[in-house]
Order: C-alpha cells, then sequence, then structure tokens
C-alpha cells in the first residue's frame, strides 16, 4: 500500500508563500510611497542664511567687555533649596 498524502505540511507551506507574497507587497507599496512623496513634496530650496546683526555704533568695546564700566548692573539670582 502507497502512504497517504500529508495535507497539513502543504497548508503550512501555502501560508509560508501568502506571508511573503504579503510582506513583499508591502514594501514595495511602502518604497512606492517614500518615492512619490520625494518627488512632490519636501522644499528643495536651501534655507535662509542668518547674517549676525553688527552691534550699535555708540557702544565702547575694550577687550571682551562690551559698554560703559561705570553702567548700573543689577543681579537676580532665582534658586530652589529643595
Amino acid at each position: 500500500m502507497a502512504p497517504k498524502p500529508v495535507k497539513g505540511r502543504r497548508r503550512a507551506y501555502t501560508r509560508w508563500w501568502v506571508y511573503a507574497a504579503g510582506a513583499a507587497g508591502g514594501a514595495a507599496v511602502l518604497a512606492f510611497l517614500v518615492i512619490v512623496s520625494g518627488l512632490i513634496g519636501g522644499d528643495t530650496k536651501d534655507p535662509p542664511i542668518v547674517v549676525p546683526v553688527p552691534r550699535p555704533a555708540g557702544l565702547a568695546q575694550e577687550g571682551h567687555v562690551l559698554g560703559s564700566p561705570s553702567a548700573p548692573v543689577a543681579i537676580t539670582e532665582y534658586a530652589d533649596f529643595q
């Protein structure tokens, strides 16, 4: 007598093929969306150049000090004693 065919093995093979095809299709859709969004959207222009503002002409500068040495100074300290 010939052995009976195993039905479960064929079903498992079919499931593997379906999962692989689904994963490949999902990857293709994702790649398509990334390519289309790159072609349609996105700003290809360079960002604006920020130019530093020069200091006002009326301020005196000596070394790394800017302004008058006799100017009033107020120091406020914030502390948390926890």
